[in-house]
């Protein structure tokens, strides 16, 4: 998630993009150890 926030503010990605490769990332267990 902060990598596509750092790409919208200060590479100039689209945001619509940036939140299309996040909702279309798979996802993962934020509580799994390793």
């Amino acid at each position: 998630i902060t990598e596509e926030i750092y790409q919208v503010l200060y590479c100039g990605k689209n945001a619509r993009e940036a939140a299309l490769t996040l909702l279309g990332r798979a996802r993962k267990d934020e509580r799994s150890s390793h």
